[in-house]
């Protein structure tokens, strides 16, 4: 059986480097060429409409896609003008030839000529997976300030009842008293402690959200008041992880206390999340949706700037923008970079964990927000098991990832992903693989929150895998072989 799985990888890595060798690359690092061509495979149904930078001859751009190479059809979908280099039609696509083509236009609504028209073919093995429009989502966001972790409200009066039974009350506790231990108001550079407040900032926002007492909350209060008495430190703004996390804990405390602020300072945590924003948005719009992976944006930097445009969107023109690009790019490029349906992480194990909490996050609140379920995508289908078979019980990982050959139990993010595939999908592997790591999963306080709001989300995991458990599996999009005789027996496998 040995033999057999390795005459498979060595097959199977010949195939990859012949290809790799007939190829300037599999995926441009910036995008340089129209995105679908004939000559693409599709990954989604429908697929999104991607342009390189140099089309753009104008302020706006403007799609245009039929069945029908006149584009005369009644059914010919024309885009709004917009001020990206993407457009996602919406609906799936059916079988046939479809043609699409793209051109500038002006403010003033001058429009220059179309480009050549592109042409890519839809057939019936393309998994299909389709978001609503914006307009849906903008439409069902809640107007009162409990935007950010909306999604779990409607679960919070129950999971109160039963907190203290729950396996991640005593950790809640210790970090809450952490938090509310730290003061703030004797430091003359509180933004240099931006990092550590934003903690704190999460500390006291699941202790409060569950307990829903003052001290948490006042606390959240006093820890902001601080940085409101000084200017904000621009190596702090000029730092993408930092400037993401203050945007954070600043959109989270205006959202969960909003009413213990006066209005004066509400508009002043409002000017500091605009500030932040002006200074990001015009290095993200036109950017992420034409670079195959930006690691620190898609970790971190994604998520954060989505939670305090959320707080805000309906006060500023401009943030509303910016919520709709952050939409329509993670729709578009997302989950793992829009070309991986595979469940692994493209970009290696180490890496994932940075990745889990916005892998959690955004498709709850979408699911939520649209009634649309965002984990439908077949990324998230399959992660479950390729999560596992990536990096076993007690054992060490795929060799590919940033110090990933230091570690040799699954860290606690992706236990907690792990945890909330199990909850939300029902899925075998990730109940298996989360009940095997009890310990190292309530360590995790990324997804504290989540976990104790959804207590009623049960799963019991099978002593065994499923009996037809694959030894091997082929990552077919990220160019990955994974292969195990025993998974679940370290000392056979």
């Amino acid at each position: 059986m040995k033999k057999h799985f390795l005459f498979l990888v060595l097959c199977l890595t010949t195939i990859l480097v012949t290809a790799q060798n007939n190829s300037p690359g599999i995926h441009e690092n910036v995008r340089e060429t129209p995105y679908p061509q004939e000559s693409h495979t599709l990954y989604i149904n429908p697929a999104p409409l991607l342009v390189p930078a140099v089309m753009k001859q104008s302020d706006y751009l403007q799609f245009n896609l039929s069945q029908d190479r006149h584009f005369r059809s009644e059914s010919t979908i024309l885009s709004d003008t917009i001020s990206w280099y993407m457009f996602n039609p919406h609906r799936v696509l059916e079988n046939g030839t479809w043609y699409w083509r793209v051109r500038s236009v002006s403010r003033s609504g001058e429009t220059l000529p179309w480009s050549k028209t592109y042409t890519f073919q839809v057939t019936d093995d393309i998994p299909q997976f389709v978001t609503p429009p914006f307009e849906q989502f903008l439409r069902n966001i809640p107007a009162e300030h409990t935007r950010i972790y909306c999604f779990l409200r409607d679960s919070l009066e129950n999971a109160r009842r039963h907190m203290r039974t729950h396996p991640d009350f005593e950790p809640m506790i210790t970090e809450s008293r952490e938090a509310l231990a730290m003061d703030y108001r004797s430091d003359r550079y509180p933004y240099r402690k931006t990092s550590l407040m934003y903690q704190h900032t999460d500390y006291l926002n699941t202790a409060y959200t569950m307990f829903q007492r003052d001290v948490y909350a006042d606390k959240m209060v006093q820890n902001v008041r601080c940085l409101l008495a000084q200017e904000p430190e621009q190596r702090v703004l000029n730092n993408d992880f930092q400037a993401g996390e203050l945007a954070y804990l600043l959109a989270c405390t205006y959202e969960t206390c909003y009413d213990r602020f006066t209005p004066a300072e509400r508009t002043q945590i409002e000017g500091i999340i605009l500030r932040i924003l002006r200074q990001y948005i015009p290095h993200i719009v036109g950017h992420e949706e034409v670079h195959i992976f930006d690691n620190h944006f898609w970790q971190f930097t994604f998520r954060h700037f989505l939670q305090a445009s959320l707080a805000i969107y309906d006060k500023y023109p401009e943030v509303l923008k910016y919520l709709e690009y952050s939409y329509e790019l993670w729709t578009a490029r997302a989950p793992a970079s829009g070309f991986n349906r595979d469940g692994e992480w493209h970009n290696g194990t180490g890496y994932f964990t940075a990745n889990a909490k916005t892998l959690y996050y955004v498709p709850s609140l979408f699911s939520y927000v649209t009634k649309t379920d965002f984990l439908k995508h077949p990324w998230y289908q399959n992660a479950g098991q390729a999560l596992l078979y990536a990096f076993p019980v007690g054992t060490m990982s795929a060799g590919f990832g940033d110090q990933n050959e230091r570690a040799t139990t699954p860290d606690r993010q992706r236990l907690a992903f792990s945890d909330f595939l199990a909850k939300e999908l029902d899925n075998p592997y990730s109940a298996w693989y989360a009940t095997n790591c009890q310990r190292e999963l309530r360590r995790d306080f990324d997804m504290r929150l989540y976990r104790m709001a959804t207590s009623w989300k049960t799963y019991t995991a099978s002593k065994t895998l499923l009996p037809s458990s694959t030894k091997a599996l082929w990552y077919e999009d990220i160019g990955e072989v994974v292969a195990h005789s025993a998974i679940q027996n370290t000392n056979r496998n």
